[in-house]
């Protein structure tokens, strides 16, 4: 479902300024979230799971109200943030998946992924129908059909690998939670926003208001480039 035609992407090193993204939120679930943290891996993702499942709804629940704007980009934040959480738990790169699903080595930052996911990413709204991000948008189909698709699939998954049924319930779930993540990342790209910045902010926000606040203040680098240099 994720292969793109063209090239074999090179074997090397690439989006590798996704790593320190990635690193710095599996930081911030160690020392602010710790209880989840230490989860196993299937307890975990499926707490994730219903977390995300419980985001969605939100942003469902005020999709016809005209000042949804704030609730929805502030959901969406949410759902970046649970999924990469989710991918960590089961340990999965995300630079990898994204070499995986045809993003080429010249991609270089937060802004020309954006913008290859807008002009690439081909959203599963059937088993037989698929279409553009500027299609799903123009119908209105991320939030109520695009996103619900994979959260089912994600839920469905997790109840597999939780009671041992199925032997692909991994990957399927991985899959799934990568379709999460790259539309959560185009909704911020639609939106004219940094889903880097966003996810800094949020997490500085969630942890001003955690309980171990004044033992480990905030987490300074979330900034990606900051850390890579």
């Amino acid at each position: 479902m994720f292969s793109m035609p063209g090239k074999e992407t090179p074997k090397r090193e690439v989006l590798d300024w996704m790593i320190p993204f990635q690193r710095a939120q599996d930081l911030h679930d160690q020392l602010y979230y710790r209880e989840v943290a230490c989860m196993s891996p299937t307890t975990r993702a499926n707490h994730l799971v219903l977390v995300i499942a419980k985001y969605i709804t939100h942003i469902q629940s005020v999709t016809l109200q005209a000042d949804n704007g704030v609730v929805v980009g502030r959901r969406i934040t949410d759902i970046l943030i649970a999924v990469t959480s989710l991918l960590t738990a089961m340990n999965v790169s995300i630079a990898e998946r994204l070499q995986k699903i045809g993003v080429p080595a010249h991609v270089s930052g937060e802004n020309q992924l954006m913008q290859w996911l807008i002009e690439n990413y081909v959203y599963q709204l059937t088993e037989n129908q698929q279409a553009s991000a500027k299609d799903v948008y123009d119908r209105g189909y991320q939030y109520v059909v695009a996103m619900p698709i994979h959260l089912y699939s994600c839920i469905d998954a997790v109840e597999n690998l939780t009671l041992m049924e199925s032997n692909n319930a991994r990957s399927v779930l991985v899959n799934s939670a990568m379709h999460l993540w790259c539309q959560a990342v185009i909704s911020h790209a639609r939106h004219g926003h940094s889903f880097t910045k966003d996810i800094s902010e949020r997490l500085r926000e969630l942890e001003r208001g955690n309980i171990h606040h004044e033992l480990y203040g905030l987490f300074p680098n979330y900034n990606v480039q900051a850390m890579i240099t």
